[in-house]
């Protein structure tokens, strides 16, 4: 099974090394001018300053969120989950396709159905091709992680996997 990442995190990296170019090019001519201030110079500047924030606010988020799953898949209990519904977002298009977010119940240890909610994901296969696991911690069962999977290619039957 393949686990399906958020597509925002690939997004902040890019930012973070346009704006990183950016401003190294403003550190170097500032540098080679005697820190002298023109108005190309500044462009240099505010565009790294601003390409380094769209990078931090998008891949931060995600990185946080990663390891909170580290975490909860190291010290959590683990559950298996039924998707009930996809809700996409349709305020963000990426590729032609909304991000959507996974709907989940899943059985407790004192038999109570409990609904849980994924982090937002690019679907490219039906909802009957997902799988979902939900990650709680012990202390807090509002603290948790909701890991989809894809099961394409899982009913295939072969002999080598050469992937």
């Amino acid at each position: 099974m393949k686990t399906l990442k958020n597509p925002f995190a690939a997004f902040g990296k890019i930012a973070l090394i346009l704006g990183g170019v950016f401003l190294a090019v403003f550190i170097i001519i500032v540098l080679k001018n005697h820190f002298q201030l023109s108005g190309g110079t500044m462009a240099f500047g505010i565009n790294g300053a601003v390409w380094l924030i769209l990078g931090i606010g998008f891949y931060l988020p995600v990185k946080i969120s990663n390891r909170k799953g580290e975490r909860l898949k190291k010290e959590g209990i683990r559950y298996d989950a039924q998707i009930e519904q996809l809700v996409p977002n349709y305020y963000i298009r990426i590729g032609g396709s909304s991000p959507v977010r996974a709907e989940c119940k899943y059985l407790n240890q004192d038999n109570k159905i409990c609904l849980v909610r994924s982090g937002l994901f690019l679907q490219n296969t039906p909802q009957g091709g997902l799988s979902a696991v939900v990650y709680v911690s012990r202390k807090d069962p509002r603290d948790y992680f909701v890991e989809i999977s894809s099961k394409a290619g899982t009913d295939i039957e072969f002999d080598y996997d050469y992937r």
